[in-house]
């Protein structure tokens, strides 16, 4: 069973016809979807979705020793990427970087990810009293940037609706 990752709508799809290249449409949000690959598993993207450049300094910054997180004390900042009219954004590129790290931890690294079929994303980080900033950009939208603050072992989830640039 597939499903668009724009929308997350399941897709009527005889999936042994289709080809890498070939295109699909959603019934659902209209979306024209692209087959990137059909080997291990077909994988579906929006047409004209451009991917992602790599953002060396970024890549930098991931280089090196990390903190080391306790298994047993985490939090969990998380969240879910629309797009303008509501609908799950897929593929888009999340960063978090720490404003003021949790007591007792002497640095912490940057982190990224990318969005889901669904839009959400998580990040492990160390429980305590701490100030993040959550950044999102995807290709074709306006990025944005919002705080987030833990303060325990808790989750905290951040929402994000980007709008299309004109």
């Amino acid at each position: 069973m597939l499903s668009c990752p724009e929308c997350d709508a399941v897709l009527e799809v005889a999936e042994a016809e289709l080809e890498e290249g070939g295109t699909v449409s959603c019934e659902e949000c209209g979306a024209n979807l692209v087959v990137v690959t059909t080997d291990p598993a077909i994988e579906l993207k929006v047409e004209g979705e451009e991917d992602l450049e790599e953002d060396e300094d970024f890549e930098d910054e991931l280089d090196g020793e990390e903190a080391e997180l306790d298994d047993e004390e985490d939090a969990v900042v998380a969240g879910t990427v629309f797009r303008e009219p509501g609908f799950a954004l897929h593929g888009a590129e999340v960063r978090l970087q720490v404003k003021t790290p949790p007591e007792g931890v002497k640095r912490l690294k940057p982190q990224k990810a990318v969005s889901d079929g669904r839009g959400e994303f998580a990040f492990r980080v160390p429980a305590g009293k701490a100030e993040y900033t959550i950044s999102v950009r995807a290709a074709g939208f306006v990025g944005e940037q919002k705080p987030a603050s833990v303060t325990a072992d808790e989750r905290v989830d951040v929402y994000f609706e980007l709008r299309a640039v004109k």
